[in-house]
């Protein structure tokens, strides 16, 4: 039967209205997606959170440690790293003191932060980045020894029982190691480093000396002296052996210069001796 008008004029007004319902599905509700809406997308935000993860000392891996607490072994590395170790912590003559003193003679002068790590504290060493911990300490708060590991997990640590330290002040002569300049320098040996085979570091300690000494080198340049400091520290890339000999030179404050001479014996080799 033909529809009247105003039959056609409703079923228009459904028609249009429920195709308008359609198309603005997508604005009314945003997760549906018109098939007909042009470059309709749909989004959703991820929330991923991060745990913190606090090492063996209680201090959050990869952070700064600027504070150390009461931790004797954050304070050693900070002491470390800024270069102000206080005595309290490593008393002059101790390992620990002189591990300080070869980082800062031979390691960078550029130093940032202590940061945590997995297994104790992330420093600048004397000639690589190294992660301290295992510290020993005695009743009194000193830092009796520790261990120095590589950031590579698969690499050995070396401890501070590889400083070999020696407190005989013998008179310059053969087999001593104690070292005696033309000009008047007598220079005890103090130490000797062997925490990074095969390579050996040994500290002496200028006891006296005509005037200020301004520099000392020799033409390799593998001796570290820091102007200010009473040390001195020749490194050698392995064991030295009896023939073994060095000379070193030095500068003073005025210009003027001295040398020494260092060679080494066949009973033991990483004693040096002054030549007889």
């Amino acid at each position: 039967m033909p529809l009247q008008r105003a039959q056609r004029r409703y079923l228009g007004y459904v028609i249009a209205t429920a195709l308008a319902f359609f198309l603005t599905s997508g604005m009314r509700d945003p997760t549906i997606t018109g098939s007909l809406g042009e470059g309709a997308t749909t989004s959703t935000t991820a929330t991923t959170t991060t745990t913190a993860v606090a090492n063996a000392f209680g201090f959050v891996v990869g952070d700064p440690v600027t504070d150390p607490g009461d931790d004797l072994g954050a304070a050693f590395a900070i002491g470390i790293q800024t270069g102000a170790l206080p005595d309290a912590l490593a008393p002059r003559g101790s390992a620990a003191r002189w591990y300080a003193e070869w980082v800062w003679a031979y390691g960078t002068s550029d130093r940032g932060d202590v940061v945590a790590g997995p297994r104790g504290f992330i420093v600048d060493g004397a000639d690589d980045r190294f992660e301290l911990t295992n510290f020993e300490t005695d009743p009194a708060g000193f830092v009796i020894s520790f261990d120095e590991c590589p950031l590579d997990a698969e690499l050995p640590c070396a401890s501070t029982d590889l400083i070999q330290l020696d407190t005989n002040e013998c008179a310059p002569a053969d087999g001593c190691p104690t070292l005696l300049s033309p000009g008047g320098i007598l220079a005890y040996h103090r130490a000797s480093i062997l925490m990074h085979p095969p390579r050996h570091v040994l500290i002496y300690e200028i006891i006296q000396g005509p005037q200020p000494v301004a520099a000392i080198d020799e033409p390799t340049h593998q001796v570290r002296f820091v102007p200010g400091k009473p040390y001195f520290m020749p490194v050698y890339e392995q064991e030295p052996g009896q023939t073994t000999f060095q000379t070193l030179t030095v500068r003073y404050q005025d210009g003027s210069s001295d040398r020494i001479d260092l060679a080494f014996n066949a009973e033991d080799a990483t004693a040096p001796t002054t030549v007889p």
